[in-house]
């Protein structure tokens, strides 16, 4: 993590709490985010069993785009889901049902929610240099979702989507 100076040349006087934040989960997250294991995710894309030599790099950028999706909540909005979800177990155990949620558990095989873009996105932020300052601008980092959206657009799980044929004012379905 960047460590964060302010206008005098010290380093932030919230840094730590900061790195914290970044670097760890928060109780229950798996509960309202889709996140799963490093090893897990290495199976799901590439359809091995992990080697951590080989994979570590990886294992790195998918821990990485696991915190930031957990960080891209605030942790109020998880702790009263949580919150919600215990009352509603405890409710639900009063009356001997079956609580409504649906299943933890591993992903299907692939990529449902974009671990691989992610990714992708991760290496392009580290491995990029801008024209006028060491590190890209947020406008270089957003061609890369929408290479990917084109790409999608093309293959032939796109077409078959329907995506080739969308724009903003309507979609063509297939008769």
């Amino acid at each position: 993590m960047a460590v964060l100076y302010d206008e005098a040349g010290e380093k932030w006087e919230k840094q730590d709490k900061r790195n914290t934040r970044l670097n760890t989960g928060i109780p229950g997250v798996h509960a309202v985010v889709p996140i799963q294991c490093e090893v897990c995710w290495i199976r799901n894309l590439e359809g091995c069993d992990l080697d951590r030599v080989k994979h570590c790099q990886y294992m790195e950028c998918i821990r990485r785009a696991n915190l930031d999706a957990i960080n891209a909540c605030a942790s109020s909005t998880i702790e009263g889901h949580v919150r919600f979800i215990r009352k509603a177990v405890e409710n639900a155990e009063t009356i001997n049902r079956t609580p409504f949620f649906k299943e933890r558990g591993p992903f299907p095989l692939g990529d449902p929610i974009g671990m691989g873009l992610a990714v992708d996105l991760l290496l392009k932020s580290i491995f990029s240099k801008g024209q006028n300052k060491p590190w890209i601008q947020f406008h270089s980092m957003r061609t890369g979702r929408s290479t990917f959206t084109v790409t999608w657009g093309s293959s032939p799980a796109g077409i078959m989507d329907g995506a080739c044929f969308s724009s903003a004012r309507s979609r063509i379905q297939f008769t």
